[in-house]
């Protein structure tokens, strides 16, 4: 992992296809072709670095109604967010053309909820962190009072699934508030009170095909925790990178480095959500809170899951 996160340009977004094949044909994944995975998997590198964390059936019925009820609650937000692909404003990410109206019941779209990031360009130390434009207004602490329970389930399984990112994550959640009071920011102490994840943004997507790509403001090191809900079928996580496909039912929870791992979801049938919880290395420049390594296996008598030390 070490060298491939090295073989990795700074920005490296994934969509380039002659790019990717490239890097399969560098770092060979050793399948001997395409492994299809439906019960819950944990996917290891051979110096012992964990790459994925497969739960499918993660998330309680209870839940699943939870996340899609506070989606339901964002209609107006999500319906606003996508944009023509002509527009010169479009991230593929909002881009109309990979947007579907589903069953009509739920709006597509894709937002981001955070109670401190940085505008993309804006980064530390000459800028500031601001509160996410769909906490803002009046709604914000609705939405933050309907998305805590999955929220803190998100945390949980970080806690075990990479417990050195769960402290960091959580360091930096508490060195934002006294910070945000001092700086006098808009907003943002009070969401930060009520915000109950360790993770600093979460991304809310409805009804939306995900092309191949990677995440590359994040780090190699840190795990993105996905979650897919709704009432649809079919449903693939596609991961070249690693020659494996994920079968993505409702309740699934997806565990990996959005940055190591080049990953996608193609269109379904039906009505189909994704919780993304992340974090993001410029915030964590700002509240000076140090990073540390890859999530490790342990063997043995000891806890089967550490990280290396730093670096």
């Amino acid at each position: 992992m070490v060298r491939y996160n090295e073989a990795l340009a700074q920005g490296e977004s994934g969509i380039n296809n002659e790019r990717e094949e490239s890097l399969l044909r560098r770092f060979p994944p050793g399948n001997g072709g395409t492994v299809y995975l439906e019960r819950p998997a944990v996917v290891v590198a051979s110096e012992g670095t964990i790459v994925l964390w497969y739960l499918p059936g993660a998330l309680s019925s209870k839940t699943q109604t939870e996340i899609w009820d506070a989606t339901m609650e964002m209609e107006q937000l999500l319906k606003r967010s996508i944009i023509a692909a002509g527009d010169g404003r479009a991230h593929w990410r909002c881009q109309d053309e990979y947007f579907s109206p589903g069953t009509g019941e739920l709006p597509a779209g894709c937002i981001n909820v955070a109670p401190a990031w940085f505008q993309l360009g804006h980064n530390p130390p000459k800028y500031h962190p601001q509160v996410s434009a769909s906490l803002q207004g009046p709604t914000g602490d609705r939405y933050l009072n309907s998305i805590a329970r999955p929220a803190v389930i998100a945390s949980a399984a970080l806690r075990v699934m990479h417990p050195r990112q769960y402290w960091e994550g959580l360091t930096n959640i508490l060195a934002l508030g006294p910070i945000a009071t001092d700086m006098q920011l808009h907003q943002m102490p009070e969401k930060l009170g009520r915000w109950a994840s360790v993770f600093c943004a979460l991304s809310v997507i409805s009804n939306r095909e995900t092309p191949l790509h990677r995440d590359a403001l994040s780090r190699m090191q840190w795990f993105d925790v996905l979650t897919s809900v709704g009432r649809y079928s079919h449903a693939r996580m596609l991961l070249p990178s690693l020659e494996i496909d994920l079968r993505y039912d409702p309740g699934v929870m997806v565990a990996m480095s959005g940055r190591a791992v080049r990953h996608g979801v193609h269109k379904v049938d039906g009505d189909r959500i994704c919780w993304a919880w992340y974090m993001r290395d410029n915030v964590h420049d700002f509240t000076k809170t140090p990073r540390g390594g890859f999530a490790k296996l342990k063997t043995g008598d000891d806890e089967a899951v550490s990280e290396s030390v730093m670096d």
